[in-house]
């Protein structure tokens, strides 16, 4: 009756082993991992009600169990990081952000987020000339600071089409990452932004779409955009604009003399400047393209509008008819014309030429009395 007894008794110890060894020594080899597409650290989740955060890597492991558990992509904490960021989705066919999955292993879910920038604008041109194959689209790279407070407006549009505009020194949330599904899994697309149109003194100051930017660093180098003129924008978006220098030289028609004490000029949207002169010469920098009206303020001439078109950098010549262009002009017609008249008439010529033989006795003999 013994022998029988602590055979049962083994056999239970057994079984209570068996039991044991199942669904608890699984659970403690099962994880849960998550992984954020575009790779962030900081972002936080929930597992049944208790919180995990992405590494640097942008992923983070939780132990859990077999079964069904409830996950929750939580909303970002780090406004400071001067980025907004917005759940988009997950890997499978989940699209809110408290969702349920079931575990009878370990598994990886990938989440996908948008992720926006806060950019803001400064702007530059050339000291020389433009050239497209720089940095910077200027020779030598040589550029100087233009002050927002001239621009106007600037017009953005990025590759899906979107259109923004911006003041001068407007600071705006642009979109700069964007997440697909694509057949081996969350693929991150960066959002390229073109500059359209900057505006002035009612005129457009770039070439449209030629410079373009855009805002984040994929993970994979081998993904980075790559374009002409198409730069990394970390912080504001440096761009440049098609401004120029114009020297004015003013002098009259026939003496070649400086002419005016002012130039008057008449911008492409219509408001006028008065430029004062120095020695008929003035120097303005930083003019942005289009047509100009030029007047020479002066007092000795005749006042005449001449137009500029102003596409790079440009020494001008104003030509002015002064008075003395006008008295001189009267002067050398008049002796043609009497010129023409004695040419044509012999007995005139003869006559004159007579007059003057006497002149020019009359002025020796005035010398030989001295």
């Amino acid at each position: 009756m013994s022998r029988a007894r602590a055979i049962t008794v083994v056999i239970a110890a057994l079984a209570t082993v068996a039991l044991g060894a199942g669904s608890p020594a699984r659970a403690a080899g099962i994880t849960l991992t998550v992984k954020a597409v575009p790779a962030m650290q900081g972002l936080d989740f929930a597992l049944d009600g208790r919180h995990y955060q992405t590494s640097d890597e942008g992923t983070v492991q939780i132990p859990t169990s077999a079964g069904t558990h409830r996950l929750v992509a939580l909303p970002w904490r780090h406004p400071d990081r001067g980025i907004k960021v917005a759940f988009s989705r997950w890997g499978d066919d989940s699209f809110t952000r408290s969702r349920t999955v079931t575990l009878a292993g370990s598994q990886t879910l990938e989440v996908g987020y948008g992720v926006k920038y806060l950019r803001g604008l400064s702007f530059y041109d050339c000291v020389g000339a433009e050239k497209g194959e720089t940095s910077t689209g200027c020779t030598d790279n040589e550029t100087r600071p233009t002050s927002a407070s001239d621009v106007e407006s600037v017009t953005l549009v990025n590759m899906i089409g979107e259109k923004f505009v911006l003041g001068a020194g407007e600071r705006r949330w642009l979109e700069g990452v964007r997440v697909a599904r694509r057949l081996n899994g969350l693929e991150e697309t960066l959002i390229t932004y073109s500059v359209m149109q900057v505006m002035v003194s009612g005129t457009n100051v770039v070439n449209q779409a030629q410079q373009r930017y855009y805002f984040a660093r994929p993970a994979d180098p081998r993904k980075t955009p790559y374009g002409r003129h198409l730069r990394f924008a970390s912080g504001a978006l440096h761009v440049r604009l098609s401004l120029y220098d114009a020297r004015f030289a003013t002098h009259d028609l026939l003496f070649r003399r400086p002419v005016g004490n002012a130039i008057q000029l008449t911008y492409p949207d219509g408001h006028k400047r008065l430029v004062a002169l120095h020695d008929g010469k003035a120097e303005l920098m930083s003019l942005p393209r289009g047509l100009y009206d030029v007047v020479v303020k002066t007092k000795a001439g005749i006042k005449m509008t001449v137009p500029v078109s102003l596409s790079k950098n440009q020494d001008m010549q104003l030509k002015v008819i002064s008075y003395a262009d006008v008295g001189a002009s009267f002067l050398i017609f008049a002796l043609a014309a009497v010129a023409l008249v004695v040419a044509r008439r012999p007995v005139l010529r003869a006559a004159m030429a007579r007059q003057a033989l006497r002149l020019a006795r009359g002025l020796r003999l005035v010398e030989a009395g001295r």
